[in-house]
């Protein structure tokens, strides 16, 4: 036997799989899955514990009897992928030291927060590829914080923090060059004005429901393939039409078009809550004034204001200089 579910069980895993000689019942286990059951991990917390084949770990919705710590599942050798969402009695996240490829802890029922133990658990965890941390309230951390969090994930390749009151891209994005899918949705993250993504294998991007006004494409990685932004809060500007422009040229015009409910104008106000898909103003309405054109006008305005003054001067210097002349009298000669 390989693979073994009891999910959804009265099943409580408490022991070892061995008989009365101590001979391991299930030597080639591989996978197990005990979703929404009753769970002793120290039943794992031995050397000899008959599951060193064990890659896959399904621990979703389960009740760990004797709680989960740093050196939880420190005996399985060879895990691979272990899923420990919406699980209770977590008072400590554990520190792996396996050749993980794949972690689920979403809405993990735990405060988890920017502390020191926090900070590091997945320092030896380089062979990761896909992560799963959606309602884990990550609006706590700072990007510092997120940083040393997900920092030592160099192959990671997908990432779905989602749920998570995120208010900022973290910038830890820009040294994950292998990731491939970000999945971001139901945060807070608003539009952003510097590179956040290097990585050229970056393929699927998903900002749905979040605070982005408008879109500057000049940070978007040029391998991008899928881009959601659908439930965003767009500002129907001029700021806005090179995003428009790009859509149309990398196909996701064709999403716009398709959920003209979900692409909507927030501002301005005429236009709020009225699809994306119908905003097309003219060139004319955005074009920006020519630099030249408004030189132009400003040396013009100075050069009359110029001459204006000079006026001025020159006849207030005038009647200062204009000397003053008596009156002349003509003298009568006396009557006869």
């Amino acid at each position: 036997l390989t693979h073994l579910f009891v999910t959804g069980t009265s099943f409580f895993w408490t022991k070892l799989f061995k008989n009365s000689n101590s001979t391991c019942i299930l030597p080639n286990l591989t996978e197990f899955h005990l979703s929404s059951t009753f769970v002793n991990v120290s039943a794992t917390d031995v050397k000899d514990n008959c599951l060193h084949n064990l890659t896959v770990l399904d621990l979703d919705h389960c009740l760990f009897e004797d709680g989960l710590y740093n050196d939880s599942f420190r005996f399985l050798p060879n895990l691979q992928n272990l899923s420990i969402s919406e699980s209770f009695n977590i008072y400590q996240l554990p520190i792996l030291n396996t050749p993980l490829q794949e972690l689920k802890m979403n809405n993990i029922q735990m405060k988890f927060n920017e502390t020191k133990d926090n900070l590091h658990i997945f320092r030896n965890l380089k062979n990761l590829l896909h992560l799963e941390i959606s309602h884990i309230n990550l609006s706590t951390w700072s990007d510092d914080g997120i940083g040393s969090l997900l920092g030592p994930l160099t192959n990671l390749q997908c990432i779905n923090a989602s749920n998570n009151n995120l208010k900022f891209l973290p910038s830890v994005f820009l040294k994950l060059h292998n990731l491939k899918t970000v999945i971001l949705t139901n945060n807070s993250i608003p539009q952003w004005h510097q590179p956040t993504f290097q990585s050229g294998k970056l393929e699927t991007l998903n900002l749905e429901n979040n605070a982005i006004g408008y879109l500057d494409t000049d940070f978007l990685p040029t391998s991008i393939k899928e881009l959601n932004l659908k439930g965003n809060p767009f500002r129907c500007t001029c700021d806005l039409v090179p995003f428009i422009i790009w859509a149309k040229q990398n196909k996701l015009y064709h999403d716009i078009l398709n959920n003209k409910k979900q692409y909507v104008c927030d501002f301005p106000m005429d236009r709020k809550n009225k699809s994306l898909a119908d905003f097309n103003p003219l060139p004319t309405d955005c074009r920006p004034f020519n630099t030249i054109v408004i030189t132009a006008m400003v040396l013009c305005g100075l050069m009359v204001i110029v001459v204006c003054v000079t006026d001025i001067v020159v006849c207030y210097r005038e009647r200062r200089e204009k000397p003053k002349r008596k009156p002349r009298y003509r003298k009568l000669s006396p009557l006869t």
